[in-house]
């Protein structure tokens, strides 16, 4: 079984980001009931506040989620002390030294995962006992290092040392990717339209946020399910995710009881009338 999945109990291994002021109970509660791992952020110091977000959310789903303890801009263990007082399983810490908490979560029986900039960070909080790491290469998010070290050479040179469970950002791209043996090697989701030996780094262009965008011709607007595997992407708007998720499944089904069917003796052509047409077609 997938690490991060004994670690989260959630349908997929994802984490939400804990951004601050937004992933309040709305969010995160939304995030969990779909199959991911929801969080609640404590970063914005509205600490009363944070705590009714995290109350809420045993309103607002019975699924697992997490809290964000942004370890710098705790002003003191009040935050902690609630998340262990309400039977918080999981947490992720970040921007400073996970050591500093650790050995309080762990006998909560609390599973931590903490985010890290660069090697060093890693290695110490490995060191310090974590469950999990949250890497963050320079495009992400967040509180990061001062070295620009981009995600996939980060998630390989990590590896390398660090045998831990680690959660880390995927790419769609509308065009070809660099890296290729890195992508790889890191076992790092990337969907794309070829390779590439160039960067456009170079160009220093800059981006929005929850803004509709063209991949493969495609538009994908804010709020869509896009499932991609190795046979390719698809994009649905949200209002038609549950009916396509149910036919996908119907059919799924369908297919397994005929492979029972002929396991058993029956003769596929038969099945799916393909014989048929073609006595027919011969008879004519």
């Amino acid at each position: 079984m997938n690490r991060v999945l004994e670690h989260t109990k959630t349908k997929y291994p994802i984490i939400q980001a804990p951004m601050g002021w937004i992933a309040r109970s709305q969010l995160a509660s939304a995030v969990s009931n779909a199959g991911a791992l929801g969080v609640i952020e404590t970063s914005s110091g509205e600490v009363e506040n944070c705590k009714e977000e995290i109350i809420k959310m045993s309103e607002l789903t019975d699924k697992p989620f997490a809290v964000n303890l942004p370890l710098m801009f705790l002003k003191d263990d009040s935050m902690l002390n609630f998340c262990v007082d309400h039977g918080i399983n999981f947490v992720t810490t970040s921007a400073g030294d996970p050591s500093k908490y650790i050995h309080k979560l762990k006998e909560a029986n609390i599973t931590v995962y903490h985010a890290v900039p660069n090697l060093d960070g890693a290695i110490k909080a490995a060191n310090a006992g974590v469950d999990g790491l949250v890497v963050e290469g320079t495009e992400g998010g967040g509180f990061k290092g001062m070295e620009e070290v981009g995600l996939l050479v980060l998630l390989q040179s990590i590896k390398q040392h660090i045998d831990l469970p680690m959660i880390a950002a995927g790419g769609i791209v509308d065009g070809p990717c660099t890296d290729i043996q890195e992508i790889e090697y890191s076992d790092f989701p990337v969907w794309c339209r070829g390779m590439a030996p160039i960067t456009t780094r170079i160009y220093n262009l800059g981006g929005m946020l929850n803004m509709p965008v063209s991949c493969g011709g495609v538009v994908v607007n804010p709020g869509d399910v896009v499932i991609a595997d190795d046979s390719g992407v698809l994009v649905l708007p949200p209002e038609e995710a549950d009916q396509v998720a149910d036919e996908a499944i119907a059919r799924q089904e369908k297919g397994l009881a005929n492979q029972n069917r002929v396991a058993a003796g029956e003769k596929l052509g038969e099945l799916s009338g393909a014989s048929l047409k073609v006595a027919e077609a011969t008879q004519g």
